[in-house]
């Protein structure tokens, strides 16, 4: 069997020259307006992927949305080289992956609390559309800049803006909650500090009763601190001289 290469090429495409799967399995009318409007607000990012012909093999959703948005070019990677099965299979994979994905949702609260809203929405202002239009694009109805922006529901980004409670309200059915995960975390670098800090008093107080012994041992055979004496002990310090002794006499 003669073997082929696949080939992957970048374009700009006008929407109308894509052509959706017309047996797509994917159900994806409720993920148009919230993609339409993460679209607008920081452009139009991941190109649709489709095979020789324009015929979609990722990106439906976005085609919806970017149809919804008034875009007459869109950039498109084309894909040559691939069999029928290849493409069937490459269509199933790239939706049911990603179902496989999981939030750390105490990573995602932390990402969400550093965005700023008003600097998101003066950045979106200066994306220039006129490669991808033929007008002036509009927002999407019902645009707003909070979490829905990022595709979370009204009820999903009330339970995220309420920071003490939102592993409780949001997340609770994964078992994690970003607040409790934080407080662990903050618990057990606290005992970690605590247990280096007591490490290191034990550690000065082996050494100081080291010292101390090194000054019993020397003053006892000098009877001073004369330079005798600290030769001595620091030559019994070196050592590590651990033995107790009783005062002697000149």
């Amino acid at each position: 069997m003669t073997k082929h290469t696949i080939t992957r090429e970048l374009v700009d495409m006008p929407i109308e020259s894509i052509k959706p799967y017309e047996h797509n399995p994917r159900k994806n009318e409720k993920a148009v307006e919230p993609l339409a409007q993460s679209i607008r607000a920081n452009g139009f990012n991941a190109p649709i992927i489709t095979d020789e012909n324009g015929v979609i093999l990722a990106g439906h959703t976005r085609h919806k949305a970017a149809k919804k948005l008034g875009l007459a070019t869109v950039p498109v990677i084309i894909i040559r080289g691939l069999g029928e099965n290849q493409k069937k299979a490459y269509r199933i994979a790239d939706n049911k992956i990603n179902e496989l994905a999981k939030w750390d949702f105490s990573e995602l609260d932390s990402e969400i609390e550093q965005i700023d809203w008003e600097a998101m929405e003066a950045e979106a202002e200066q994306i220039d559309w006129e490669a991808l239009t033929e007008g002036e694009i509009e927002w999407p109805e019902g645009m707003k800049w909070d979490e829905t922006a990022l595709g979370f529901s009204e009820t999903e980004a009330q339970a995220l803006k309420i920071d003490a409670d939102v592993g409780e309200m949001l997340h609770t059915f994964e078992g994690t909650s970003p607040v409790r995960e934080r407080e662990q975390r903050r618990e057990e670098e606290e005992r970690e500090q605590e247990q280096d800090e007591g490490e290191e008093r034990e550690d000065r107080d082996e050494e100081d009763e080291d010292c101390d012994k090194v000054t019993f041992i020397a003053k006892g055979i000098y009877g001073d601190f004369g330079e005798d004496f600290w030769k001595l002990a620091g030559e019994l310090y070196a050592r590590g001289v651990k033995t107790e002794t009783k005062w002697g006499k000149k």
